[in-house]
């Protein structure tokens, strides 16, 4: 289980480190020695978007019930890339103090749970758990003493997603494997980020770790949920932003 999602983590790095890397030195070939946006970092509010690529995974905990069910081995968790977009609206609450909301985002994204049993004619299960989230945050972003065209940040706070793609109303049974998310969930961001500042728009990659803190399991007599006792979904993002800066 563990296995899989950092292995995803190392897939989503790899696939987007060389543009970020790139950006990153167009970044200081932009007029390095005159800062951009400098009027920007008073205004009150300004608004941008955003779009990101994920590595989602599951917390899996098994439930007592697992070990009555004699041909079942082991649960584990396979996950996928995702991708996702959302409108940013940023307060300036201070000198090196903003409060973030992120809404609408949408997020794209997928996992399966792999059900390995003993000793009978289908050794194996794959459960496919699909999921279109509808989110909202709300950050703190903290940043550090700007320096000509760049600052760090490190940002946190808290989220509330739906998930339009819940199948707590589809039929199910010992045979018909269908494991289920309850649509409703909250939980805590933590990340950090670089802001570099263009002549015309700030644009900020972020690497971020959301993890939920309710339990997703939707609960059904059958052995594939009786087997866990709760699922709290975890997502590993790599996000571009771009904010306004006139």
């Amino acid at each position: 289980m563990q296995t899989s999602f950092i292995r995803n983590i190392f897939y989503l790095l790899r696939k987007e480190v060389k543009l970020t890397f790139l950006l990153v030195l167009v970044t200081f070939g932009l007029k390095a020695q005159q800062p951009n946006l400098y009027q920007s970092d008073f205004k009150p509010i300004h608004f941008g978007f955003n779009i990101n690529v994920n590595s989602s995974g599951f917390q899996l905990n098994r439930s007592r019930y697992f070990y009555n069910f004699d041909s079942l081995r082991s649960v584990r968790t396979q996950g996928f890339p995702g991708l996702g977009l959302g409108a940013i609206t940023n307060f300036r609450a201070g000198k090196f103090l903003d409060v973030r909301a992120i809404f609408p985002q949408l997020i794209f994204t997928q996992r399966n749970l792999v059900y390995d049993f003993y000793g009978t004619t289908q050794k194996q299960t794959v459960i496919k758990i699909e999921s279109i989230y509808l989110q909202a945050s709300l950050l703190l972003k903290y940043k550090s003493e700007r320096h000509r065209n760049t600052r760090f940040y490190v940002i946190g706070g808290a989220y509330l997603s739906y998930d339009f793609g819940s199948t707590v109303d589809q039929s199910r049974s010992n045979t018909k494997a269908v494991v289920s998310l309850v649509p409703k969930v909250y939980g805590y961001e933590v990340g950090f980020g670089f802001d570099f500042y263009y002549p015309y728009f700030k644009f900020s990659p972020e690497l971020k770790l959301s993890n939920a803190m309710t339990n997703a399991m939707f609960k059904d007599p059958y052995i594939y949920s009786q087997s866990i006792n709760s699922i709290f979904p975890k997502m590993l993002t790599l996000t571009f932003n771009f904010e306004s800066g006139k």
